[in-house]
């Protein structure tokens, strides 16, 4: 019978890490070291390797920036072989804590940056690959590239990646004390995400359909909007977006549930169902579901669904386009080209109040659509007035009411065109014919115009006959014989062009 026995053998050798480390594609080892290792047998046990090397000339490559090492860099690091027959592993540095039961299957465990804490010790004995990060701060996207190297890679099974990240910035927005998780079960990645201003959770197939939850959410900064590599690229996007109690800027989100979709140049944002404080959005019917959707190729817009909208300065996605205190309007139309409205065809029924019309929105496709709501416009060329004065670079109008059917020939005044000033009320009534490339063009209205005059607008009795604008309102008075604030119901023909009507008075 033999005694019983421990033998330790002692190597000091130059080796190359490829043969030492597996790749798992998101992490990846070069180059090659000086090892110092100790293989110690013992009766009844499979030899364990015990290997040290301070991995100068070993570079680490990732698409996970936290993961790189350069080659001149040192790091004292131990590493444990057991099993040698089978090959299982354990690396310890300051850097990461590796342990695989396996070279060619990998299971285990991996943590970076900070051991794992007592809460998580479970992924020590679960299944499959479990990853463990807990960092400082992490850079912008990396969390999107952690799920692409997740969702890339064929070499195993991520059963769990949990994550405990001090400070985190996703699409310009910082957020603190970030925990969070990701799995992988037949390419099916999930993940949820917690902290003071960021929660939620998303689930992407294997077809590419992304689901993504917030819930108790606050976006500072949406510039990622309109940045090219945002998620309004040109890339393909097939997602859900379901939003609870969350804010953007000062929109205070109450629900939101959309479908977004980019295939190739056509985005659209679909099934639009959203309630908050300033705007809501709803289908027109339970067959008509509300959405927007834009062709870049061949610059064509849809627009479908009842759209309210409260105090438009206060909303980030439009602050910079209007100024209106109030919009309610069903729409289903669809037009080519944005600002030249070239073969709009649909319906619009809406109430606008407050609206101002400013010297950088004179021109606005709105404006220009019905050609009549500039007050500069319709009622200097009535009068034959210069109104350049400070009164009519921002005109505000109370209230715009009406019922238009763009045709394929024509937009019809299906009800009467409201519109009320400070100084005026209009009701238009008529159609505005399009021209032979599909824009609006010819009018052919009717205005019944109802003028309030005082003191501090004494020129609108030049639109009433021709009197000097120096006129005040007694002079006036005596001429029409009746008090001013009761002059109404003076009728015109509107007729020409949208950027040249003539105008010609009925009475």
């Amino acid at each position: 019978m033999l005694a019983k026995y421990e033998l330790d053998f002692l190597l000091q050798t130059p080796l190359r890490t490829e043969k030492l480390i597996p790749d798992l594609s998101i992490f990846k080892v070069s180059g090659e070291g000086v090892f110092s290792a100790v293989l110690s047998v013992v009766q009844n046990s499979s030899p364990v390797l015990n290997i040290f090397s301070d991995l100068k000339g070993v570079e680490f490559e990732s698409k996970l920036p936290f993961l790189e090492k350069s080659k001149f860099k040192v790091m004292p690091t131990n590493f444990i072989v057991s099993n040698l027959l089978e090959p299982g592993i354990f690396i310890k540095n300051s850097l990461l804590e590796i342990k695989l039961s396996s070279f060619l299957d990998p299971m285990g465990y991996v943590a970076i940056g900070k051991e794992i804490p007592e809460q998580y010790y479970f992924i020590k004995q679960a299944t499959g690959l479990n990853f463990y990060l807990g960092l400082d701060a992490i850079a912008p996207n990396t969390l999107t590239s952690m799920s692409q190297v997740a969702t890339t890679d064929q070499t195993f099974v991520l059963n769990n990646f949990l994550f405990d990240i001090e400070n985190l910035e996703i699409f310009n927005n910082q957020f603190k004390k970030i925990h969070g998780s990701l799995s992988l079960q037949d390419r099916i990645l999930k993940g949820k995400i917690k902290s003071y201003k960021l929660n939620g959770n998303f689930e992407k197939d294997n077809s590419g359909f992304i689901k993504i939850q917030l819930e108790d959410t606050h976006l500072e900064d949406i510039s990622f909007l309109k940045s090219q590599s945002g998620p309004l690229s040109k890339r393909a996007l097939n997602a859900r977006l379901i939003v609870k109690n969350s804010s953007v800027q000062e929109l205070k989100i109450h629900f939101l549930d959309l479908y977004l979709q980019q295939n190739k140049n056509l985005f659209t944002v679909n099934n639009i169902d959203l309630s908050s404080n300033l705007m809501s959005i709803s289908s027109l019917s339970n067959k008509s579901k509300a959405y927007f959707s834009v062709d870049n190729k061949n610059d064509i817009y849809k627009l479908r669904g009842n759209y309210l909208v409260k105090d438009s300065l206060k909303i980030p996605f439009i602050k910079n386009l209007s100024n209106f205190s109030y919009f309610n309007g069903d729409i289903n139309l669809q037009w080519q080209d944005l600002k030249r409205l070239q073969d709009i065809e649909g319906t619009l029924d809406f109430i606008l109040k407050d609206l101002v019309v400013t010297n950088k929105t004179t021109n606005s496709v709105a404006l220009n659509l019905l050609g009549v709501l500039n007050l500069k416009n319709i009622l200097g060329k009535l009068a034959n007035l210069d109104l350049t004065i400070d009164e009519f670079t921002s005109t505000k109008l109370n209230r715009v009411e009406g019922e238009i059917v763009f045709s394929k020939l024509k937009a019809r005044l299906a009800a009467p065109l409201f519109i009320e000033t400070n100084a005026a009320k209009m009701k238009w009534i008529g159609q505005i014919n399009k021209n032979s490339t599909g824009e609006l063009s010819e009018l052919d209205l009717s205005l019944d115009l109802r003028v309030r005059i005082g003191e501090n607008i004494p020129w609108y009795a030049a639109v009433l006959g021709g009197i000097p604008a120096v006129a005040g309102s007694a002079i006036i008075s005596e001429i029409f014989e009746t008090n001013i604030n009761d002059l109404s119901n003076y009728q015109y023909e509107v007729s020409g062009s949208l950027n040249a009507p003539k105008i010609n008075r009925m009475n």
